[in-house]
């Protein structure tokens, strides 16, 4: 693991202090190793320090407005996804082996605990891209953002430097309308877009787009017949 900085190592201490003397497994055990270049097994880790090590304080985004402790960890529909589980264990084991069964037990860890965690991070960790979004270049939690809304015509859009996340409009708003970002490409056919939200995020779509009939989700799913010119619909 390396720090861009001295002064980004100082900032981070109170929380890599804590992981720091671990790290030494990982030049020991290979599989380890791999398990921790994973973006979600670091973010668990490190958002399962947090949790348990500052428990009198709530980790809160700059603002003070958005909690961790309020996300919803969707725990009834992640216990079911079969799809998931192998995952959810996977990052379960990447933190027993690698901080010790001593960490579990003097955190007093229970397994629903960790779920819950596990489930709020699976649906709200954001994919850090650079300035043209042509590239991911990390994942990351973003507090105040996970609580805009999504939607298949979204007003705004997130965008990064560096690190450092902004949510830009990219159309006026209307009177009392709140600012909504896509979680999806929204170039998806609306049933392609419904069963993706549905399997990662556990929710069906209402936004306005889905809850009408769209032309142009109409021409995403259809192709012209060059010999009767009539349009087929491809789904």
């Amino acid at each position: 693991m390396f720090f861009c900085s001295k002064e980004c190592q100082i900032s981070d201490w109170s929380i890599h202090q804590h992981e720091c003397k671990s790290f030494v497994k990982l030049n020991e055990n290979i599989k380890l190793k791999q398990e921790f270049k994973k973006d979600l097994n670091r973010i668990f880790l490190r958002t399962v320090i947090q949790v348990k090590l500052k428990k009198n304080e709530k980790l809160s985004d700059n603002y003070g407005l958005k909690t961790f402790d309020t996300l919803i960890d969707h725990y009834d529909d992640l216990i079911k996804d079969l799809n998931r589980l192998p995952q959810m264990q996977k990052c379960f084991h990447f933190v027993k082996d690698l901080m010790g069964e001593s960490f579990l037990t003097a955190n007093k860890l229970s397994a629903k605990e960790m779920i819950s965690i596990f489930g709020k991070l699976i649906v709200n960790t954001i994919s850090i891209s650079n300035f043209d979004l042509s590239e991911t270049i990390g994942s990351g939690i973003y507090l105040s953002v996970s609580s805009i809304d999504h939607s298949c015509q979204p007003n705004s859009v997130v965008t990064f430097n560096g690190s450092k996340i902004f949510v830009k409009a990219i159309r006026d708003f209307r009177p009392d309308e709140k600012p909504s970002i896509s979680y999806i490409d929204i170039l998806m056919p609306k049933n392609f877009r419904q069963k993706y939200l549905q399997k990662n995020y556990y929710f069906f779509c209402k936004c306005e787009r889905c809850s009408s009939e769209s032309d142009f989700d109409e021409k995403l799913i259809t192709l012209k017949c060059i010999k009767c010119q009539k349009n087929i619909k491809i789904e």
